[in-house]
């Protein structure tokens, strides 16, 4: 039987009819159930962090992108990565955007991010390391501007989504 996708135009209805044949034996002879119900639709986006590196200050970030309409990923805003357990900075930025502009379509993706950590003569870029320490739990914090389009007129809906995870070096 044929699966078909999600596709952005069933993004405004709240149900959707499922019907469907379903053939088998008994005693011998074919059988066949049909069906035919309604059905909620439960749409969920999500955009979230699979891995992390941090290397000759260089944070690249992977990124699952499970999407039913497009994305853009504006920027990321105080970024920080700190050790879990004592909670001592690598690096942090207070209000310091990070300009991505990163277009989306629908569907699942992996998307690399590369963003390059350097210190601000404002001020607003603390480094402390370039580095992370292999054996340390470290935790990525990275608060995300993120607005999703959706048809038929192109509305949108912008919101911040506060991304975290921890892992070891």
């Amino acid at each position: 039987m044929p699966c078909f996708p999600l596709t952005p135009q069933y993004v405004g209805l709240s149900s959707v009819g499922v019907k469907g044949i379903i053939y088998g034996y008994l005693n011998g002879s074919t059988a066949y159930i049909a069906f035919f119900d309604i059905v909620p639709i439960h749409v969920v986006n999500s955009i979230g962090i699979i891995n992390f590196t941090y290397s000759n200050c260089l944070l690249t970030v992977y990124l699952n992108a499970s999407l039913v309409v497009p994305a853009v990923i504006n920027y990321a805003i105080n970024v920080s990565l700190f050790t879990t357990y004592t909670h001592t900075y690598v690096f942090s930025t207070v209000n310091q955007p990070f300009n991505i502009s990163l277009i989306i379509p629908p569907g699942n993706h992996v998307i690399k991010l590369e963003i390059p950590i350097k210190p601000t003569n404002e001020g607003y870029t603390y480094v402390y390391g370039c580095d992370i320490e292999p054996g340390t739990y470290y935790t990525l914090y990275m608060p995300m501007e993120i607005t999703y389009v959706y048809p038929p007129m192109g509305n949108t809906t912008q919101f911040t989504i506060f991304i975290k995870m921890a892992k070891g070096g």
